[in-house]
Formats: structure tokens, sequence, C-alpha cells
């Protein structure tokens, strides 16, 4: 199997999980080690037969094939319908939607380019086709589909489609036909086709990324409710609400999406409806092409605000500057015209902007002028207004608690154990536990360094003797040690420290003390050394290497395991091997404490763990087997080279390296691809400026008559 292959049967796994599968293809070996695949991966894979099961008269009651199976829950389609005749493909087609229970994965055009009326055949066409057939796209279509790739595709390139059967009810009570009457003013974008399908789609998929593990999520406004089901299919959210003004979708969305662990639907106007959430009680509003549409958009603004939690976050979007000439939008339905600039006041009079997309389908002005453009999903910068179809923003509450803000609730699903390890217990050990979300915890906190450092700042200042204090200094320090163009200087940073150092130095050693007293010794360790203050810094490695770190937690052994390695080869490298060794085996000791801590007293009776306790335990068994390493190679430096190589082994940082090969190769193929869709873009221009040329010509030519025809040339 080729990595292509391999990548796409991957993506099956992870696009539609685990279930019986039933795949086809017309490439007996491949499909063969496509199901093999799937059968290491755990799941209970079936070779269906092209013959028996596609090119047979499709069944009566659509229940079974040939074989006495039931509907499978996936169906893999490779490769095969393509190669079809119209007729044949109306048979095959209506036959493999019979075999879906849930979910369909169709790929065409891989083998081989392809011609004539299969070329023809565009994304659009089979989802059309898939459509009327009674299936919808899938809530994670967008994971195995690039959206800004979407646009690079040709006549007769592979094309990769994920549908999943929606319930029967829906298509009873909601056929196609009646959609299509309601289509002015409500669309369900998982039974459309095309680039307007695309873009409200991803819009959802892009937020999901964004919600946190047990988030209690609001999707204001939510149409016929697909962006819920997006939501929920896309993250680990406690629970999802969506609300909106129309009895019809509200109805259709109960249909659409039911479950037990599905979203909640119901009636309510905004901002009105907003009131019944006690304040900090929701942690992600999705609110998309919602603030054009009110009179008031502050008011909506404002009441997302009061019941976001602090941390929380919203992502909307508004058209960019859809107005004609005469500066007004055309559509009836939209009270204010939008641009990035307006757009981005609203929303920081209540929340702190932290991250900006553009987003374009099919168009978007220039220079006051629309444009053809293709498809674009981009990230930018906050401060940038780049010409774009629609703005996106993600905006997060303040962290910051004010006086009048009591949000007495867990912050984690993790904190609702009985049992409260420290490296849990954030209400216990912060003044305000919010900070871990929105200040503190990596992949959970501000995604805006310049935002989270003014956040740490006033944290800094305001809490200087809290372990809210402590954090925002680890903060502001490795925000330094990250950019030496950020604004504060070592001298002050290190100052800074030593400063809260000498608190904790003086207060009991209470677990939290512990662990931003260790963490604190360890960055200021950094500093030291960028700055080639290494007798500064080898002393603070040492403190750090010496604090009773299991205390708190056996995960803070990943830095002073660190700490360890790190002064063995400063020390190493000064020529003082036993005190290289020493340091070594230091690192080493805290592999021993890890393999022999008592799990129960660590990580309490529960069974279940937050994903990032394993996670740190494998980065500190991967900094102790360096520790391990060194001390096995050290005898053969400075003769043998290598031996620092491989001292430096270290999964963590492989992976760490690779993402950032992967990054950057991402950001070139990016590059070109915009590139490329700008030459298109213009070409496109370019073709349309021909016909309205041909077209002038040829009424020219109708005006004046025959006897002009012969004067006149193309």
């Amino acid at each position: 199997m080729n990595t292509h292959d391999q990548q796409f049967t991957e993506n099956i796994i992870e696009t539609i999980g685990w279930g019986r599968t039933l795949v086809f293809g017309v490439d007996e070996y491949q499909t063969n080690s496509i199901a093999t695949y799937l059968r290491i991966s755990g799941l209970e894979a079936t070779v269906g037969s092209i013959r028996d099961d596609l090119e047979a008269e499709p069944s009566a009651g659509g229940t079974e094939i040939k074989s006495g199976r039931v509907r499978f829950e996936s169906v893999v389609c490779d490769d095969y319908l393509d190669s079809l005749s119209l007729s044949a493909l109306d048979n095959a087609l209506s036959n493999l939607v019979d075999l879906v229970g849930k979910n369909l994965i169709l790929r065409v055009g891989h083998r081989s380019q392809r011609v004539g009326e299969a070329a023809e055949r565009d994304r659009s066409y089979w989802e059309k086709r898939l459509i009327k057939l009674g299936l919808r796209k899938h809530p994670r279509y967008y994971y195995a589909i690039d959206y800004n790739a979407l646009e690079l595709e040709s006549k007769g390139s592979s094309i990769t489609i994920v549908m999943e059967r929606p319930p029967s009810r829906l298509t009873e009570e909601f056929p196609l036909a009646a959609l299509a009457e309601e289509r002015d003013l409500h669309m369900d974008m998982m039974r459309e086709q095309g680039r307007r399908s695309d873009a409200h789609m991803i819009r959802y998929h892009k937020a999901a990324a964004f919600i946190r593990e047990g988030d209690r999520v609001l999707d204001a406004a939510c149409g016929l409710g697909y962006g819920s089901h997006i939501l929920a299919a896309n993250s680990l959210a406690g629970s999802i609400i969506g609300i909106d003004g129309s009895d019809y979708a509200i109805r259709y969305a109960r249909t659409a999406f039911p479950g037990e662990d599905a979203p909640t639907f119901q009636v309510g106007f905004l901002p009105q409806a907003l009131k019944q959430f006690d304040d900090g009680t929701i942690d992600f509003i999705v609110s998309f092409e919602t603030l054009e549409h009110l009179e008031d958009p502050l008011s909506f603004l404002k009441e997302c605000h009061r019941v976001l939690s602090p941390s929380g976050r919203i992502m909307t979007c508004v058209p960019n500057d859809w107005s004609e000439a005469d500066g007004v939008d055309p559509n009836p339905f939209h009270f204010h015209v939008y641009d990035w600039g307006k757009f981005h006041a609203q929303l920081s009079s209540y929340f702190l902007l932290e991250r900006a997309f553009l987003q374009t389908a099919s168009r978007k002005k220039i220079a006051g002028r629309w444009h053809v453009s293709p498809r674009e999903w981009t990230e930018v910068q906050t401060s940038l207004q780049p010409d774009s179809e629609w703005c996106v923003s993600l905006a997060m509450k303040s962290p910051v608690l004010s006086s009048r803000s009591t949000v007495d609730r867990a912050i984690s699903p993790y904190t609702l154990n009985k049992h409260l390890p420290p490296y849990v217990d954030f209400n216990g050990q912060y003044k305000n536990p919010w900070l871990i979300r929105g200040m503190v915890s990596i992949g959970l906190r501000m995604g805006n360094e310049e935002v989270l450092c003014q956040v740490a700042k006033d944290i800094e200042l305001a809490d200087s003797d809290k372990a809210d204090g402590d954090a925002a200094a680890c903060i502001l320090a490795y925000a330094w040690l990250s950019d030496e163009n950020y604004q504060e200087t070592p001298t002050s940073l290190i100052g800074m420290i030593n400063g809260h150092l000498a608190r904790l130095q003086r207060e009991p050693s209470t677990p939290i003390n512990i662990r931003w007293k260790v963490s604190l010794l360890y960055v200021s360790a950094q500093i030291h050394i960028a700055t080639g203050n290494r007798g500064e810094a080898a002393q603070f490695l040492a403190k750090c290497i010496g604090e009773p770190y299991q205390d708190y937690s056996i995960l803070l052994g990943v830095k002073v395991a660190s700490a360890a390695l790190q002064l063995g080869v400063m020390r190493a490298s000064d020529g003082d091997l036993n005190g290289a060794r020493d340091a070594w085996r230091e690192g080493l000791m805290v592999g021993r404490a890890a393999t022999s801590l008592d799990w129960l007293r660590e990580f309490g009776e529960e069974l279940q763990l937050p994903d990032f306790v394993l996670r740190e335990l494998t980065s500190l068994f991967d900094v102790v087997t360096q520790c391990a390493t060194a001390l096995n190679t050290i005898n053969k430096l400075p003769a043998r080279p290598y031996a620092i190589e491989r001292i430096k082994e270290n999964k963590s940082n492989r992976i760490i390296e690779l993402t950032r090969s992967d990054l950057n190769n991402t950001r070139s193929l990016n590059s070109m691809r915009i590139e490329l869709q700008e030459v298109r873009a213009s070409l496109e221009q370019e073709r349309q400026e021909v016909q309205k040329l041909k077209y002038c010509i040829h009424r020219m030519k109708q005006i004046l008559g025959d006897s002009a025809k012969n004067s006149i040339h193309e």
C-alpha cells in the first residue's frame, strides 16, 4: 500500500470511526489491502462483490444484499463508479446507498485520469446524486478533505467524498422538494452541494477546534441545526444548545439531529433568549452571520459576555462589505454593513481579540469592486483588514475576574472527581482558577501571544503574592525566550522572578508553591543560559533539581529531569565529567520515582485520567532516557561525537521537529496554492472580460446589420 492509499485508509477510521465496514474497489489487490488495514486497526471489514452487490438489480426493500447481510455501518467505495456509463451508474449508486447504514466514503479517479463523460462528474455532481438518493454530507467531511485544496480540483482529478445517512424521518417529513421551498430563509448545508455549502460547513468545522473538553456550547442563531451537529462530531463538548427564532428551523433540527448525546434545540429570539442562562454558565458561543441581522448587535454581544465564563470564547462572522454603490446592503434582512474595522471594534467592546480568519467562497471586493475569487480560509493578524467575502473572528472573555464575577462551578470535567490531586485542584490553589484555561495551560489558553502577555502583566501586578502571579511571571519569561524582540529585558524579568522566588522561599512549601518554585527556577536558568550567564544558570538548575517536586506531582518531574539533563551537559562541556554523571543520575532518579509511585495517591481511584497526565509521563521518560543514554556514553566523549547525537535523541523532540517541518512545508504549499488561486482568479476575470467583449461585438453586429458584419473582426 503506497503512502497516499495508507493516508486514505487512516482517514476512513478517523473520519467515520469504528464499526462494521464494507469495502468495494475495482482493484482487487488494493481493495483487500484497505480491508486488511482496517482489520488490523480493530474494525470488522468485509470485501464486497461488485458483481453481486452493486451490478445487481436494486432490491425492493433496500435493506439487504445478496449475501443476506443487513446494512453495514460504513461503506467504502474506491475507484469503481467513475468507470460506469450513466445507465449503469444509476443502478450501482442505488445499490450502494442501500448498503449504507450510517457512513459512506467514496473515492473516484484515484487510479487513472478520468476522461470523457466521467471527467465531467465533478464533486458537485457526486454530492448532488448522493443527496438526491437520501444521504447528506458528513459532519467530518472537512477532516478528510482540505477546504482550500477543493479549489485545486480539476476535471478528471481524484475526488474523495464523505456522506452519512440521516434519520429516515428527516427525508419523510422534510424531503428535498419541501426544503427547496424554504431555501430563501433556511438551508441545511449538509443537504446542499457546491461552494456555499462548503463555506458554511467549514466555519463550524474550524470552530470546533477551539472548543475545550467539557465546554458548554451555545449555537446562537443555529438555523436548521447542521452547525451544531458538526460541532458535536468534531469536539468533546460537554453539551451543545442550538437556539433559533424559527419554529420551522427548530422542528427540522430536532428531526434531523436526534440522539441522547446530540445537541438540544430550542426556539428563541436574540438577544432575549440568552436571559435564561445564568452568568458565566456558557463556555463557547458560535454565531455566524448573525450580527448584521440584529437591530442592536451590541446588546447581543453584551449578553454573550455576561453568559460566558471567564476565558470563554465566542466565534462569529459577518459579510465583508456586501454593499452596493449606494453603500446599502441589498439583502432586506441585513440591518448593517460590516467591514473588518467595524466588526472588530464591536467585538473589542466586550472581548479580547484572539484570532482572525478571512473567508471567501467565490467572490470578494477589491477597491470597491466585486471580483471572482477562489475558495479560501486563511488565518490573518487581527490588526489587518484583508480583502475577503466574510470576516471571521475568535474572541475571548477576559480570564481576569472582576469584583462582580463569582462563577462557582468546575472548570474541567476532571475536577469533578472525589479525589483531587494537586495538579487538578485549581479551585483550591488559585485565587482565580479560570486562569488555567485562559492563561496557563498550553492548548487551552489565549492563542494571541501579544494579548496573552498583556493579561499576564495585569495578573502579575495585581496578584504577585499568589500562585496566579507566579504563573503570570512564567508566561512573561517564556514569551521573552521565544521572542528576543519582546519588550521586557532579561534583567527586569530576572528581577521579577527573584521577587517571586523570595516570597515562595518564605512561605510554607505547599504543593502549589512547590509547583511554581520549580517552574520559576527552571525558566530563570533558561534566561541566564540565553544571556551567557552560565554560572548563575547552573545554580538555578541545581536548586530546581533539589526541590521536593513529588509533593506536588510526579508530573513536575519533567522539569526536574530536564534541569538535570541540561546541568549535566553544561558540566560535561566544561570538562567536569564526574559532575555531569552526578546530574544525570539525579535525572535517572526521577524515572525511578515515576516507576515506583503510588498510583492511587498520585492519581486517585478514578480510572479516567486527563490526557495530559500520561502525555506528561511520556515526556518525563523521554528526558530520563536521555539522562540514561548520557551516562552510558559519556566515556565515549570526546572521541566519539556520535554519542552526543544519541544523547539528544528524544521522541517528543523528534515529533516537535517533524511538526515544525510539516508546518514549514504546509506554509510553502499554502503560499504556492494562494499564488495559483490568484492566477486562476485573474484568468477567470480575464475570461469574463473577453466574454463581455464578445457579447458587445455580437450586439454591434446585430445592430449594424448584415452589411456591416464583414467590417468587424474579433
